[in-house]
């Protein structure tokens, strides 16, 4: 399960979308 950072990042607003599917 490595989806810290980038719910993270969804939260902040930061290329949400793109980082999920990254």
């Amino acid at each position: 399960m490595v989806g810290r950072s980038r719910r993270k990042a969804c939260q902040a607003g930061t290329t949400c979308l793109e980082q999920l599917i990254t």
